[in-house]
């Protein structure tokens, strides 16, 4: 036959109770344990990963200092060669306009003597033509002359 469950009494649900409470609270500490361990491993994961991301950031600072140096070389040379080469050009284009002044002084001296040379062979030309009417004269006069 089957056995029939009889109903709890106070001293089972006490007990039961008891057994229960004891079950929580056990269930209580060792989630506190875990919870603490969980969070000592959290401190320490955290504590590793901000040590290592501290030693990449002086990596990373040592690298930048390292490549603003070269940078700073690289700008220094490239001003260097720029002064030089400012230097350069402003001496070409002063020989380039020492050498252009002196050409425009020797045309000016150029045509300063042709324009005198003008003057003079003008006056010798006038000179010229006056003894040649002279002559022309003479010569008129001799030939009018009856001849003797």
């Amino acid at each position: 036959m089957a056995s029939k469950k009889l109903p709890a009494t106070r001293s089972d649900v006490a007990t039961a109770t008891r057994g229960l409470r004891a079950e929580i609270s056990k269930t209580a500490r060792d989630l506190r344990t875990e919870i603490g361990n969980t969070k000592q491993e959290l401190r320490a994961e955290i504590s590793k990963t901000t040590q290592e991301l501290k030693a990449e950031i002086g990596k990373t600072t040592r690298e930048l200092s390292a490549v603003d140096k070269k940078l700073a070389v690289a700008v220094a040379n490239l001003e260097a060669r720029m002064t030089e080469q400012k230097t350069e050009i402003i001496d070409t284009i002063r020989g380039d306009i020492h050498e252009m002044r002196n050409a425009v002084l020797e045309f000016l001296n150029r045509t300063e003597n042709d324009h005198r040379a003008m003057i003079v062979h003008g006056q010798a030309l006038s000179d010229a033509q006056v003894q040649l009417k002279d002559h022309e004269g003479r010569i008129s006069r001799l030939e009018t002359r009856p001849s003797a």
